[in-house]
């Protein structure tokens, strides 16, 4: 198992690619091992969380996870790929973002805060363990449940606006 670090350091290398095809092929081999661990870490998590919170006990990693390639369309940040790996813990998945609204629409200001999200910085010395990682991030997780059921309790019976 590599450690967290080394698996983010793949990505920071994939995203510094020269354009040498034999370079280019290694890279891409070590992203994706370093991708096919990042999951295996994942899968440790919801294990971890499904102690507490079994609602997400059904999630399969590879569907949790965002892809390397970046949308710059709107970004003054115009790098290709993501600086990390990252993923979305939910009951339900990653769900795909709302689109096909009008900026006119009635509801228009309400739509915009379809995200809620909490975010707790780590240090890079917190990844140098996997095992440690993975009590400490269960940890963070059970912490923030209460404010995502919450949250989860509000939206019951909450239908998006026609379009």
């Amino acid at each position: 198992m590599w450690a967290l670090s080394e698996v983010r350091e793949k990505v920071y290398n994939f995203q510094k690619l020269p354009l040498d095809k034999s370079h280019f092929i290694t890279e891409v081999t070590d992203y994706k091992k370093a991708n096919a661990e990042f999951e295996r870490l994942l899968q440790a998590l919801i294990l971890e969380i499904g102690k507490f919170d079994s609602s997400i006990l059904h999630n399969n990693p590879k569907d949790l996870t965002f892809k390397i390639v970046r949308d710059t369309r709107f970004s003054h940040d115009k790098s290709p790929y993501n600086p990390a790996f990252c993923a979305h813990i939910s009951p339900k998945g990653k769900l795909p973002v709302p689109a096909g609204y009008k900026k006119e629409h009635p509801q228009a200001e309400y739509l915009k805060y379809k995200r809620w999200y909490l975010e707790y910085p780590l240090k890079d010395t917190e990844l140098s363990d996997a095992e440690a990682f993975l009590v400490k991030a269960a940890e963070i997780f059970q912490i923030m449940k209460p404010f995502n059921d919450y949250l989860n309790r509000a939206l019951v019976g909450f239908q998006m606006p026609a379009r």
